[in-house]
């Protein structure tokens, strides 16, 4: 009974937004100069949104570029917000965004709108969209007939051919609609693999951290964005901060946008040992920063490999998160020397004085056609080479 209420809901739901988004194409003009940036993760724009934006505005200022959030979209009651997001929908040439977004879905975009996704994620990793189907976390069929997820995009850039396949499979388009032409944000990565200034300049603001191995922890967000639980590490850090005091090391940690700051874990914690990350950087700028890096099922890593620094993957909940989501690849066989599904196995990592980088230049090397710096030009240029 349920579910079938909340199916109900949605189609009045896509009615309601079928109708609010015509009426607005037949009284409001299409707007030929208008460049909309969305995201539905945060409350400014970060990561492949930002970097493209910069570029974007650099190359083409005759443009008017209008910036949604999650924070615009607080601010307004649900009527208001539905107006004013179907208001730029109808009315930008081009619509770009880096996530799941359902207004999106409910309807059919008029052909003067081209949709672009960048999606928030690098490489080839955990499944998402229809390459969910018959897994736990995966679309409801009944749900997708109405709703069909992840239509209307024209272009979603990704970084390799081989991902291709994958992207065409996860949005339900064609794949001559994906192009492996890369992310905005590993062009910083690509142009600095080699300059320490960030670096520098955390250890002149953190100086406890100064002649320190950095390691940066950075697992992927389990459960759903609307679980206000705090977030506890499934890493025992009062166990391993002895460890890294004893090696002169330091852990810096950053979460996933969805996870919730623990407070009380916080102030436990060695501030001379723990670098706990609240939005002061950029994950960019910490992979930077950063000597290596523990993650688990995030992207991430494909980041990371770029700057060509060791990497570990702590998989502790292999079994139950593969059942749940479910792989394009075999991650264990991605970094299969530093893989860790052991917390005591992963300290002896930690803890070594030699990090082997082999396979991770592998990873690099597989998994990004270009290694230019230049993604966002491209997708510049991919963008408006058929407008």
């Amino acid at each position: 009974m349920k579910s079938k209420l909340k199916l109900l809901i949605t189609i009045m739901l896509k009615f309601t937004s079928i109708v609010t988004y015509r009426i607005l194409c037949f009284l409001v003009a299409h707007k030929k100069n208008r460049i909309v940036f969305m995201t539905p993760r945060h409350a400014e724009l970060k990561d492949n949104l930002y970097y493209l934006y910069k570029e974007m505005v650099a190359e083409k200022p005759e443009f008017e570029y209008i910036i949604l959030t999650t924070e615009n979209r607080q601010l307004v009651k649900p009527i208001r917000k539905m107006i004013k997001e179907y208001y730029y929908l109808a009315t930008a040439k081009v619509f770009i965004l880096d996530d799941y977004y359902l207004p999106l879905y409910l309807i059919r975009v008029r052909k003067e709108t081209k949709i672009v996704q960048l999606w928030h994620a690098s490489g080839p990793l955990k499944r998402v969209g229809y390459s969910l189907r018959g897994y736990p976390d995966g679309p409801n069929e009944r749900y997708t007939k109405v709703v069909p997820i992840h239509s209307n995009y024209d272009v979603v850039a990704v970084n390799s051919d081989a991902e291709i396949g994958y992207y065409a499979e996860a949005f339900g388009m064609e794949a001559n609609k994906v192009h492996a032409i890369g992310s905005p944000r590993t062009d910083i990565l690509f142009a600095n693999q080699h300059n320490k200034t960030k670096k520098q300049q955390f250890l002149t603001k953190y100086p406890q951290f100064k002649n320190k191995e950095l390691i940066l922890y950075a697992p992927t967000f389990r459960g759903r964005s609307t679980d206000p639980t705090p977030y506890v590490p499934q890493l025992d850090l009062l166990k391993l901060v002895p460890h890294l005091q004893a090696k002169n090391k330091a852990l810096l940690l950053n979460l996933h946008p969805y996870m919730n700051e623990n407070e009380a874990y916080m102030e436990i914690l060695d501030e001379n040992t723990v670098f706990w990350n609240r939005n002061e950087y950029t994950i960019e700028e910490l992979l930077m920063i950063s000597d290596a890096l523990i993650s688990d099922y995030s992207s991430v890593i494909y980041d990371f490999a770029i700057l060509e620094k060791p990497i570990a993957l702590y998989c502790y909940d292999y079994e139950t998160y593969n059942k749940q989501r479910g792989f394009y690849v075999d991650i264990k066989q991605l970094l299969p020397a530093t893989y860790f599904e052991k917390e005591n196995d992963l300290i002896d990592w930690i803890i070594s004085d030699i990090k082997n980088t082999a396979e991770v230049k592998r990873l690099k090397v597989k998994n990004f056609k270009y290694q230019d710096g230049q993604a966002s030009k491209r997708i510049i240029k991919s963008i408006f080479q058929e407008n």
